[in-house]
């Protein structure tokens, strides 16, 4: 729950950050974005063996994110993103959570009119949440007070690092307007972006803010793809 709602302050902030990036000089992107994570699960899914419990590697991922083109080439900007998967065993259901977001810097590599390519950096944060429910008949309040012990759920934080390669297309739609006399240019934003996360500390969980000993070794190391639709505005 912390991390969902960490992330959704993150995405609101992105928002609002590419809102008061009109009427600003440079060029401002915002929007929606999505797409694939590859997670390394393999210790997490031995210690949730017990419980026949098997997460999948890949995870769908549902952000946004928002930059500007700030001096000559250079790209600031900001990205959160969230995704949840959720398994069922013989007698236990678990969902694995996540979320991650991000302080980008970047630099425009090409451009040719309204498409250009830009390296950049990510520096920021993350966790996982990890739930195992034990599965059960639709019981009655007293009977979940008096056996508490249907439900377990672990979480980790950490300190991540991004390094990608990110591309954007603007489809102008300034000129519709052909009355409109104005150095102002905007309309529809295409991005796409790929690249690796890394997290250079060793896991710690913690459950119910107290740390716990020998923990699944889930890091946030992802590699990632993803596509982003919103909308950009800027000088011409």
């Amino acid at each position: 729950m912390k991390i969902r709602i960490g992330l959704l302050c993150i995405i609101l902030l992105l928002f609002a950050t590419a809102s008061s990036a009109n009427g600003t000089r440079g060029e401002g992107y915002g929007g929606f974005s999505t797409g694939l994570n590859l997670i390394d699960v393999e210790d997490l899914n031995r210690s949730t063996a017990i419980h026949n419990l098997e997460f999948g590697d890949q995870q769908w991922a549902l952000g946004g994110l928002a930059f500007r083109l700030v001096g000559p080439g250079v790209i600031l900007g900001g990205e959160g993103y969230g995704f949840s998967q959720e398994v069922s065993g013989d007698t236990m259901t678990g969902t694995l959570s996540g979320g991650y977001g991000f302080f980008n810097v970047g630099y425009e590599v090409f451009r040719k009119k309204d498409f250009f390519a830009y390296p950049f950096i990510g520096i920021g944060g993350g966790g996982y949440s990890l739930k195992l429910v034990q599965d059960m008949d639709v019981p009655d309040a007293q009977t979940l007070i008096n056996d508490a012990n249907r439900m377990v759920e672990i979480e980790r934080g950490a300190f991540l690092l991004e390094l990608g390669l990110g591309a954007g297309y603007l489809i102008d739609m300034s000129g519709l307007d052909k009355k409109k006399e104005s150095a102002e240019r905007g309309g529809l934003f295409f991005g796409f972006r790929a690249g690796y996360i890394l997290d250079p500390a060793s896991p710690s969980w913690s459950f119910a803010g107290s740390k716990v000993r020998n923990g699944p070794d889930l890091k946030g190391n992802i590699f990632f793809v993803t596509l982003q639709f919103g909308g950009g505005r800027g000088e011409r």
